[in-house]
């Protein structure tokens, strides 16, 4: 049997992206010396989620903006 399983897609999903800190300086009251950012070595395929972004992006890419008028 050479077949190769791989975990359920939230599984590797979850692995994949790094969720961003909600208080990257670490928490109140730490000492403030510390080096910021990933703590051990980026996997191969880890990524951020983008900051501002939109989950239905395909859903809504033909339509234009409809932005207020000025006066």
């Amino acid at each position: 049997m050479d077949e190769q399983y791989t975990d359920v897609t939230t599984a590797e999903a979850r692995h994949q992206y790094i969720i961003p800190e909600e208080f990257p300086e670490g928490p109140y009251g730490s000492a403030s010396n510390k080096k910021l950012g990933k703590s051990n070595p980026w996997d191969k395929d880890q990524k951020t989620h983008k900051a501002f972004s939109n989950e239905y992006e395909k859903q809504f890419e033909e339509t234009e903006r409809q932005y207020p008028e000025t006066e």
